[in-house]
This record gives C-alpha cells, structure tokens and sequence, in this order.
C-alpha cells in the first residue's frame, strides 16, 4: 500500500515470468550443471526454458525434441546452483512423481546404462530422458 493524496492505493507486486528469463552460466565448480548447459539450444539459453512453449498454444503440438530440451532446461534453471546436480537426480524425481518408466523398462540394468551413458557423454540428457519418460509422463511431472 501506498499513500498518495490522503487515500492508500493498492500497489501491485510485479510479476516476473521466469519461463523467460535467460539461463545463466553455472557457478564455477559445478560441472554437472556445466554438462547440462551446454547440451540447452542456444535459443532457450537466450530466452529462457519456456521459449518453445510460447511457440504452440498447446504443448502436444510441441515436438518431442523441443519438449524434453523444454524440461531439462527448467531443470537446469531451478536447480543450476545446488551441489547436487545431475540427470541421475532429475530422472529419480520424475520416476517418484509418475510411478516408473516408460512401459516396456522393467531391467534396472538398463536404466543404469543410460545414467552411465549420460554421465560419460556418449549420449545427451536430452535422448536419455526420450528413452527414460514418453511425453505423457513429463507432463504429469509438471514443470
């Protein structure tokens, strides 16, 4: 509240979209995130993690790619700065929230090898988290 001319006035808080906000550099130290950013396309780097969802009016329209490089890159935005940083825990949190794996994934043994293909860059987090979670799952997740 403000006091202007003898009446208090509601002043609005600003709202700030943070799917918008650019994605910084991770501090220095933290190379899991480092791993991470560099595997974001520039244009979610620049324009935040929410640039392709503007794109459609409805996130099915979203391609696939667009849609997992999407939730890695809200990941990296929300968690860029903690010590514990890595593809192992977000596929652990999204595997809590949605109950499991895509259908067809009952071999921990091969859930492990994409982890360790991921943590030795053979492959992206991108084409991990495809192999991991289908579309569905990501959107029960949620951002």
């Amino acid at each position: 509240m403000k006091y202007i001319n003898g009446l208090f006035v509601p002043i609005p808080v600003p709202v700030v979209d943070l799917e918008q906000i650019p994605l910084l550099v991770p501090p220095i130290g933290h190379e899991s995130a480092l791993h991470l950013y560099n595997q974001i396309p520039n244009e979610l780097k620049l324009n935040g993690f929410g640039y392709y969802m503007r794109q459609y009016d409805n996130s099915d329209d979203m391609p696939d790619n667009q849609l997992y490089q999407s939730y890695l890159a809200n990941y990296y935005y929300f968690n860029h700065h903690k010590q514990l940083f890595s593809f192992y825990d977000w596929q652990e949190a999204v595997r809590a929230k949605v109950g499991g794996y895509r259908v067809g994934i009952h071999y921990p043994d091969y859930v492990d090898w994409i982890i360790d293909e991921v943590n030795a860059g053979r492959i992206s987090m991108v084409i991990a988290a495809a192999q991991l979670f289908t579309r569905n799952q990501l959107m029960y997740y949620g951002w």
